[in-house]
């Protein structure tokens, strides 16, 4: 359940206007976007991240991507048949990038004040939490949001 009020921007659900994120300069997204579905890494990175998806997770379980960037990722698992998963994401001007993905739903919140309880079934963190200060707030929020059998990734 969502437990907080939010702002529709650009089709984006924005809990909070005010995340600080200037530590992260927007056209490392620029670059992230143009290397995506070239780098050797990248690629890599996603058929890892798709075959645990397969492994362990139902193509029908409600699932985010926190920290999703560009939304590349949850692109791929779109591809791949999975049919409930959106994107989070503290950088606002990243998940533009996602809308052009075609990925529906689109949340700009931070991890140290998620706004979901119960909301998921899965929650895929991809190279997220070692980002973040106090990761063990950030593990908290994602566990509280997660339904009661449901998994990080």
């Amino acid at each position: 359940m969502i437990i907080e009020k939010y702002n529709t921007i650009n089709g984006h659900k924005v809990f909070n206007t005010q995340v600080r994120n200037e530590d992260y300069d927007f056209s490392g997204f620029v670059e992230l976007f143009n290397n995506e579905e070239k780098h050797f890494w990248f690629i890599t990175r996603k058929e890892l991240i798709k075959k645990a998806m397969n492994k362990y997770i139902n193509k029908n379980a409600k699932i985010i991507e926190v920290g999703a960037g560009t939304g590349n990722v949850t692109k791929y698992l779109i591809k791949d048949g999975y049919k409930n998963i959106s994107v989070g994401e503290m950088h606002l001007n990243a998940l533009d990038y996602a809308k052009g993905y075609g990925i529906e739903d689109r949340f700009c919140f931070d991890l140290l004040k998620s706004p979901f309880v119960d909301e998921f079934e899965c929650i895929c963190a991809f190279d997220v939490i070692e980002h973040i200060e106090d990761d063990n707030l950030a593990i908290k929020n994602l566990e509280k949001s997660t339904m009661g059998g449901g998994g990080l990734l």
